[in-house]
């Protein structure tokens, strides 16, 4: 600065005059609309008289002038100047500056632009993107004005219930939806680039139970198990047995007496680790009326009996050829 003030007064000393130079500054366009802007700028002609404009266009070839506001300017202010266009195409890139003209030479802005209608943006769709069969989520995107509604797409098997058409909805997905992509976008005179999410979709799983399917009336110890490793187990037995061990919401196993005969059920279901819950699976067992202190024989059991069968043939052909009696 001190070099500055040297050098000017050493210049008005030698007889010289320090001359500014005409200023133009091109602003943010305003009032943006589908098919037009109020274009902005500030110019200073410093002390002598020039005449503004606005040059615009689709490049920075412009192609088309527009009379400023005011038309002219002079003295040495800096001096808030305008110029509203319209008739332009929606959605479209303008490019626009602003023009002093002193004479046959001028000052230029800098070369600035905006779009017609404002796209609407809608950032991330929050929500949860890894889900299960049967249930229903929330999903939500940034609210923008420039968007006069909001265009969703659900994967198949998935329906939107609530809140459509606006930035938060809620979606529910049927037994037989599969993994997809949920989308939006800001629809309005233009519409904004397309927010997706990948949606994995768990089926719900089907439990599988093994165990006795017959057995006698008032047996014990008849032991049926599921998929081990789950929670929220659901055991329920059929009115003609109980529950003697096992059969809780941590227990992947049950263990029954069944004291009415006929025919009995028993079923479950659980909660797998990835939170989906499961179908409910129904395993039919028949309860038979043995006689006292008889059941049906296992087949182990029955191995057991053809055997001793089979011994007990072989000591009776024995004995009996020992005696000369032949069959």
């Amino acid at each position: 600065m001190k070099k500055l003030i040297l050098c000017c007064a050493f210049l008005s000393f030698i007889g010289m005059t320090v001359i500014a130079q005409p200023t133009a500054v091109t602003l943010p366009a305003t009032a943006i609309s589908g098919d037009g802007a109020t274009l902005n700028g500030t110019v200073n002609p410093f002390s002598v008289t020039g005449t503004v404009t606005f040059e615009y266009g689709f490049n920075t070839a412009y192609g088309f002038t527009v009379a400023g506001v005011p038309p002219t300017v002079s003295g040495n202010n800096v001096t808030p100047v305008s110029a509203v266009i319209s008739g332009l195409p929606s959605c479209m890139l303008i490019h626009y500056r602003v023009h002093l003209a002193l004479g046959p030479s001028g000052v230029y802005g800098d070369d600035m632009t905006f779009t017609t209608c404002p796209i609407p943006y809608l950032g991330t769709i929050q929500g949860d993107s890894i889900i299960c069969r049967g249930d229903c989520f929330n999903y939500t995107v940034n609210s923008d004005p420039n968007a006069t509604s909001y265009v969703w797409s659900t994967p198949p098997g998935a329906t939107i219930t609530a809140g459509n058409n606006t930035n938060s909805i809620t979606v529910c997905y049927s037994p037989f939806a599969t993994s997809g992509v949920l989308s939006v976008y800001g629809q309005g005179c233009c519409n904004g680039p397309t927010s997706i999410m990948h949606i994995q979709i768990n089926p719900s799983p089907t439990p599988t139970i093994s165990g006795p399917v017959s057995v006698c009336i008032n047996s014990t110890g008849n032991a049926y198990t599921t998929q081990a490793g789950m929670t929220d187990y659901v055991w329920t037995i059929s009115a003609g047995g109980s529950k003697t061990t096992g059969g809780g919401t941590n227990d992947h196993s049950v263990t029954v007496t069944w004291n009415t005969s006929g025919a009995q059920t028993i079923s479950v279901s659980y909660t797998t680790p990835e939170g989906c819950p499961s179908t409910v699976e129904v395993y039919n067992v028949t309860v038979n009326n043995c006689p006292p202190g008889n059941s049906i024989p296992t087949l182990s059991q029955w191995g057991l009996i053809i055997f001793g069968l089979a011994l007990f043939g072989l000591g009776t052909m024995y004995i009996m050829r020992r005696k000369g009696i032949y069959v």
